[in-house]
């Protein structure tokens, strides 16, 4: 009430942890698994309620797609917000990206360092699942893992097995300034170059019909060195391509499983 006097605050003695553990579990129960596991296994608080609200509102069709490819075990939940940043819960992690980048892939991929720096995911795991794009990502996420010290090296493999493009050159001074040696790249050069000219003409990257699709890692760099030159609007098309690469190795996979 205006003009009197304020009650205890957060922490303070009284029961404001009780009325804070009660909205918790009134609200989580309105989640879904495994956002409500993570979320009651917070400390009861302004902290908890903070991810709490922000889980109330789903991830952005990109986000849940850029999550899938990166975390195909399901342990980090994303949620929209200001900034990338996480809590460490057991058996997983909430991580939020910044909303007003909901659609871009590069972006979204750094929650995958933050989930590193929150010990929530192998830093060994997550280059392997960047490939290619481990440069993009971790640019623009400004560090570097050591962990991720074997993904750049292999970017800086495939750049020389690609011929040097110039429209990497950047990526390559920054892995090779991160302290990253020159590792072997065994992938097809090709893919970043074929993702780039799919995306000028306006089309999601993708390989013809019975090939085996595009790493994710090479359109996520393509999009990288296209945004890097002032391209703008093509990050849905990228998105759209890394679900449909994330989802035909998925059902290649239980064909296999499903043949034996």
């Amino acid at each position: 009430m205006r003009g009197g006097t304020p009650g205890p605050g957060p922490g303070a003695d009284g029961d404001d942890g009780g009325r804070w553990a009660l909205w918790a579990e009134r609200q989580a129960a309105l989640l879904a698994e495994p956002v409500r596991r993570l979320v009651r296994a917070l400390p009861p608080g302004p902290e908890q309620a903070r991810w709490i609200q922000a889980a109330r509102r789903p991830p952005s069709p990109t986000a849940e797609a850029v999550r899938e490819w990166l975390d195909p075990d399901g342990r980090w939940v994303l949620v929209p917000g200001i900034r990338v940043e996480g809590v460490a819960a057991a058996g997983g992690a909430l991580l939020m990206y910044p909303e007003v980048d909901e659609d871009d892939p590069v972006v979204l991929a750094t929650v995958a360092l933050e989930a590193v720096a929150l010990g929530a995911a192998e830093a060994s795991a997550v280059g392997r699942r960047l490939g290619l794009a481990a440069a993009a990502v971790t640019e623009r996420w400004g560090d570097v893992p050591e962990g991720l010290l074997p993904a750049l090296a292999a970017f800086r493999g495939w750049f020389r097995a690609a011929g040097e493009p110039a429209w990497a050159a950047a990526l390559e001074t920054w892995a090779r300034a991160c302290g990253a040696g020159e590792g072997p790249w065994t992938g097809d050069p090709e893919e970043p170059a074929l993702a780039r000219r799919l995306l000028v003409l306006g089309l999601p990257p993708h390989r013809p019909p019975g090939e085996p699709p595009l790493a994710p890692g090479s359109i996520l760099l393509a999009l990288a060195t296209l945004q890097a030159e002032g391209a703008t609007g093509l990050e849905p098309l990228a998105a759209k391509a890394i679900e449909g690469s994330t989802l035909l190795a998925r059902w290649e996979v239980l064909e296999r499983h499903g043949r034996r």
